[in-house]
């Protein structure tokens, strides 16, 4: 299922029918099997209702499997991207979302994980419940509480568990990003997933310059580079989907 709107919202019942933007649509004539994948694109977001009740929001160039019906022990799904989870509380299926290289366990709870492909990082922020996290890498489990932040470096393959203020990391959620000294960088690759833009820029010097603030996503991309231009030294060229950026020396 590949969405084309801006924004769409999937909803799947306890049966496993679906409804896109509140149109039932038969599943059938694309898969026979129970297993759906939902690819988002850049420039696009998704909000899915699972059929054990799970709300999942889901962010621009990310990709979802999961089946219409949980059957089994565990409910378990496959994230590749950025997602916001409110997962519905059933104790004896646990809640199960993988990554390349992460496994979540849940019951109940809201968290949002970051697994793009194209980043040397994924991350874990828990707002509310308790989850383990198992690293593929070092098989080692990490059991989180809310207001926590879980990090793994695909290239040092490090792990990192930090108390932190998870209002910055989920806001995207309600349409705008809560900045807490976030490198320029990682920010520019967030503006062209949301926008989809492609911007072309030094990422070596970019990586150690920050901002902070609070940019708000529903607004044109023009204003979002004028306001990141305000608060650091920067010039930017708009081309059409094409961005130019430079620091001012």
């Amino acid at each position: 299922m590949n969405m084309k709107s801006d924004s769409a919202e999937v909803i799947y019942d306890t049966d496993g029918r679906v409804k896109v933007n509140s149109q039932e649509i038969n599943t059938d004539e694309e898969n026979n099997s129970n297993i759906n994948q939902l690819f988002v694109p850049y420039g696009k977001t998704t909000f899915l209702t699972l059929s054990d009740g799970t709300k999942v929001w889901i962010n621009a160039g990310s990709k979802i499997l999961y089946p219409s019906v949980f059957e089994g022990k565990k409910r378990e799904i496959y994230l590749t991207g950025e997602a916001y989870f409110d997962v519905a509380k059933h104790e004896k299926q646990p809640f199960i979302i993988k990554t390349n290289e992460l496994d979540v366990r849940v019951l109940g709870t809201k968290l949002n994980i970051t697994a793009y492909d194209n980043e040397n990082e994924q991350t874990v922020v828990l707002v509310s419940g308790k989850v383990d996290v198992n690293s593929k890498n070092d098989k080692t489990s990490y059991n989180m509480v809310p207001n926590q932040l879980f990090s793994y470096d695909l290239r040092s393959k490090e792990t990192d568990l930090k108390n932190v203020d998870v209002t910055g990391y989920i806001s995207w959620v309600n349409g705008y990003l809560l900045l807490q000294s976030e490198s320029l960088d990682k920010l520019l690759g967030r503006i062209d997933r949301h926008y989809n833009t492609s911007t072309n820029f030094n990422k070596e010097e970019f990586r150690k310059v920050t901002v902070s603030g609070k940019l708000d996503m529903r607004k044109d991309l023009d204003k979002i580079l004028e306001y990141i231009s305000t608060t650091t030294p920067i010039t930017y060229r708009i081309d059409g989907r094409e961005i130019s950026v430079s620091l001012i020396k």
